[in-house]
């Protein structure tokens, strides 16, 4: 994933990583990004702790988009694969445009 302070990258971070970054003012904004997903953006003060989780409805349209995929194009029926293109454009819209795939939220102590 790709962590953004303020609009700009500044770290890359994998699964179960931790990782300290120093922010240059006193508040920023923060973000992450992965493949075309995004995550909310959020306020962090320096000194705050924030965790990254993946939108389990994001993984579930993921899911589905796959299997849609699969049946257009293994499917023999034409019906099934001239509805499947469509219905992957919608979900591949809402995945990338509408939903966010990680959430962030700020770890209290």
């Amino acid at each position: 994933m790709t962590i953004k302070i303020n609009g700009e990258k500044v770290a890359k971070i994998a699964n179960g990583q931790t990782l300290e970054v120093t922010i240059p003012n006193n508040v920023v904004q923060v973000c992450v990004t992965q493949s075309g997903g995004k995550s909310n953006t959020i306020e962090v003060k320096d000194g705050e702790q924030v965790q990254i989780q993946s939108n389990k409805w994001s993984n579930r349209i993921y899911a589905l988009y796959y299997i849609i995929f699969t049946i257009g194009l293994f499917g023999s029926n034409l019906l099934y694969k001239s509805i499947a293109l469509p219905v992957m454009f919608v979900l591949l819209i809402v995945l990338l445009f509408i939903l966010n795939a990680f959430q962030l939220t700020i770890i209290e102590d």
